[in-house]
């Protein structure tokens, strides 16, 4: 009787070849997509977060502007926002013969004093610097300019002091030297001032970035760069990258007297892309 062969052939061979093949195709693609899936899944929260916390962070920062101080430029395809940022504000008296002279504050000649009816409720007291500014509300109209360092905001290196008025709730500021303000909005409030805050968004370099604790400048153009602000003194922090786009629209309602100012910017991150935007509405409210 004839031994059979219990070798493998070539055609078994290739048929086992092409079945291993088979499998582990179809093995790399289970476990592969997953992780794909996750790792996309991953890459796009990471995009809304940083997006949400960076416009968060804006917006934050928008609420607490000086009525009719929010400025922009866009220079060389770098979008730059300035505003000036408030730290506490209260109402000022009636400029009327029936409130004493010591408490009014007397608009269209140097005043070195005044108190407030309510308080200052962010600050504690007695308050003391010459680092920071005094600012009245104001409509926006021809010489009521913050910017302008005249008229409605103490010059530089003016002495504010804070402290407690002549009635229980009310507040007498002091300032040295006197300042002439000329005009006061209808709220009638006055504000203390931190300075100036400014936002570059440059999508050459795909950055949104921050700078404060810099000197005001009448002109914004000499405040549009990363070089004019440093130079200027500011400190600057980065608050996003991957930035692809900036963009912002001021809208004015004349009926209302209000300004809403609506910034919309894009974050990319490899393919993906997300547009998130805010609005900043009633500039001119007091």
């Amino acid at each position: 009787m004839r031994n059979r062969s219990h070798g493998v052939t070539l055609v078994e061979l290739v048929v086992a070849l092409t079945v291993t093949a088979v499998i582990a195709t179809f093995s790399i693609t289970l476990i592969s997509a997953p992780s794909v899936t996750l790792e996309a899944s991953n890459r796009r929260a990471g995009l809304a977060s940083q997006a949400a916390q960076s416009l968060l962070y804006v917006e934050r920062d928008w609420r607490s502007a000086l009525p009719n101080s929010v400025r922009f430029r866009n220079s060389a395809g770098v979008l730059a926002i300035e505003y000036l940022a408030v730290v506490d504000s209260a109402v000022l008296f009636r400029d009327l013969p029936a409130v004493p002279a010591g408490q009014r504050l007397t608009l269209g000649s140097t005043d070195a004093q005044f108190e407030t009816l309510g308080a200052f409720n962010q600050i504690a007291k007695p308050f003391d610097s010459a680092a920071m500014y005094m600012a009245l509300h104001h409509t926006g109209a021809a010489g009521t300019n913050a910017w302008s360092l005249a008229d409605v905001i103490t010059a530089p290196g003016t002495r504010v002091q804070i402290d407690a008025g002549s009635a229980s709730g009310q507040d007498r500021v002091s300032l040295t030297p006197a300042t002439n303000f000329t005009s006061v909005g209808p709220s009638r409030r006055v504000y203390l001032l931190s300075g100036p805050v400014s936002y570059l968004c440059n999508p050459a370099r795909g950055t949104l970035t921050r700078y404060a604790g810099y000197a005001i400048a009448a002109n914004q153009a000499a405040r549009d760069s990363d070089g004019e602000l440093m130079a200027a003194g500011a400190t600057r922090s980065t608050l996003a990258t991957g930035v692809s786009n900036c963009r912002l629209a001021a809208t004015a309602n004349a009926s209302a007297a209000q300004t809403t100012h609506h910034l919309s910017v894009t974050f990319r991150s490899g393919t993906d892309q997300l547009l998130i935007g805010i609005s900043r509405v009633g500039d001119n409210a007091g």
